[in-house]
């Protein structure tokens, strides 16, 4: 739940809530409220249906915005994803609903390739195209790796102690590090493209300590969570859902 300050009364004012409910072990809904002041109630504002593999991997997500005039959940969009054998991400697709004919529509759709070392090798974005039916490539990138940039030095996992948790993970990640003396600390957060989506440095660290990181503008999906420290470079599977 959220509040928003309000400098008139000097009080918070009720803003936004979800509420998460665990339909089975692999489906989930969620409803995300808004507050009315004027009724002082909260109201339906946006619902996702979510299902996950037994492990707790994401595989579809649709979100659907509620119509107040109509009193109904109107749908919005879906996202579906596809495992590898290793439960890499190999497609997502997302699709559009179509009002006029209560169908899906496709829009877009990528495709990642792993090396053995389950390593980012290319990525491929595409598009639908409804005139020929098909679709059509946009973008793809390639990803070379003169070392590995996510490789675990196991003198460097016994010595920090590192561990990532709760995760998977919703609105935030706790990053808990053994520092038996002061150094800096560089976290770093990339997605399945190779592309930042989060940095921080957190200079002077010693000790047992604790950092947490907000997650709530991270698309859900999967990404690697990067600490590098003065002796090496860790590296965690992170699944933001």
């Amino acid at each position: 739940m959220s509040y928003n300050w309000n400098n008139v009364s000097n009080s918070w004012h009720n803003s936004y809530k979800d509420t998460i409910i665990f339909t089975s072990p692999t489906t989930r809904e969620n409803f995300g409220y808004t507050w009315n002041t004027s009724l002082s109630t909260w109201q339906n504002n946006i619902k996702r249906n979510q299902t996950y593999t037994s492990s707790g991997i994401l595989l579809t997500d649709l979100t659907a915005f509620w119509d107040a005039t109509n009193t109904i959940w109107v749908n919005y969009i879906r996202y579906s994803y596809t495992l590898d054998a290793q439960e890499n991400y190999s497609t997502y697709i997302s699709e559009i609903w179509d009002d006029l004919t209560s169908t899906w529509v496709n829009s877009n759709k990528v495709i990642y390739n792993f090396n053995t070392d389950n390593y980012i090798t290319y990525s491929l974005y595409q598009y639908w195209n409804d005139v020929s039916a098909q679709w059509l490539n946009d973008t793809r990138n390639f990803f070379w790796y003169e070392t590995n940039p996510f490789a675990s030095i196991a003198d460097t996992e016994e010595q920090y102690q590192l561990n990532v948790y709760p995760n998977p993970s919703k609105n935030f990640v706790a990053l808990k590090i053994n520092l038996s003396q002061a150094e800096d600390v560089l976290v770093t957060i990339y997605n399945l493209s190779g592309q930042q989506v989060f940095q921080k440095n957190y200079p002077n660290a010693v000790g047992n300590v604790t950092y947490f990181i907000d997650l709530y503008n991270l698309s859900n999906g999967t990404y690697v969570i990067q600490v590098q420290t003065e002796n090496g470079i860790m590296n965690r599977k992170l699944v933001k859902q």
